[in-house]
């Protein structure tokens, strides 16, 4: 949401440094004292990357909130974002909103399909290595082979 933002930071006038456009990337929370000072000062000029920051950062709030306060708080960032007039910040919204039911559902049961996704990750990499198997038997052999993660000693001849 914040990478289109942060994208043109740096061709503004007060953000001239390149390393300035990472800093709206980080987390406020992992921030030097330096670098707190700089995004402070960055804060204080009207530009649509702060405003893009800001809304980033009430989003994120609603991580810390319990769930039933966090769908109250999600819609009603839905509709204040949809009126920001800050073009990424309203298809972020709207992408919230045609995402719905899985967001709430990640607030009730807090799971996610990252390890899903990292095991077909980690089928598709022989997949991508070999080009093609002669037969399916062969793949999914592969497929344990990789994904089971066995120890294979490998002897060694002299």
């Amino acid at each position: 949401m914040i990478s289109f933002a942060a994208k043109n930071a740096s061709s503004t006038a007060t953000c001239s440094s390149a390393l300035a456009r990472y800093l709206w990337l980080r987390n406020p929370d992992n921030l030097t004292d330096r670098q707190r000072d700089r995004l402070d000062e960055l804060l204080r000029h009207p530009l649509k990357t702060a405003r893009a920051y800001r809304w980033m950062l009430k989003f994120d709030h609603a991580y810390q909130l319990p769930a039933e306060e966090a769908e109250h708080y999600l819609r009603t960032w839905c509709k204040g974002a949809k009126r920001s007039r800050l073009k990424p910040i309203i298809d972020f919204a709207w992408m919230v909103e045609d995402h719905w039911l899985g967001i709430a559902r990640w607030f009730q049961s807090r799971i996610t399909n990252a390890l899903l996704e990292g095991l077909n990750s980690l089928i598709q990499a022989p997949k991508r290595r070999a080009r093609g198997y002669r037969s399916t038997r062969n793949y999914i052999a592969m497929i344990y082979l990789t994904v089971s993660k066995l120890p294979i000693a490998v002897p060694h001849t002299k």
